[in-house]
């Protein structure tokens, strides 16, 4: 019983130090301009590369329901110190209003 007591006290201490933290966020494309949303955004994921971003980033159309036409992008699998040293923020915003904001 002991055993067991310590796997069980040992498997919740393993799994509260993992975190799974995801970052989304939904886009709304202006009318007429969702081509060259996605252009844009294409573009700042360029801007990622560059820079040798370590995280990856995802992104789709939302296609049916209340949403359509939402543009979402996620980033996963982070710990919440990870939103701590972003990889130069001023950078990152600069590109995202030069590319993506337009055309939201």
């Amino acid at each position: 019983m002991r055993t067991l007591t310590f796997l069980l006290l040992l498997c919740s201490i393993q799994s509260a130090a993992q975190q799974h933290i995801a970052q989304f966020v939904a886009w709304k494309p202006k009318a007429g301009a969702e081509q060259l949303f996605e252009t844009g955004y294409r573009q700042h994921l360029l801007w990622h590369k560059t820079n040798r971003d370590p995280w990856g980033w995802y992104g789709w159309f939302i296609i049916s329901g209340p949403r359509t036409g939402q543009f979402v992008d996620a980033t996963v699998e982070h710990a919440w110190s990870d939103f701590d040293q972003l990889l130069k923020p001023a950078d990152d915003r600069a590109d995202n209003e030069l590319h993506v904001y337009p055309y939201l």
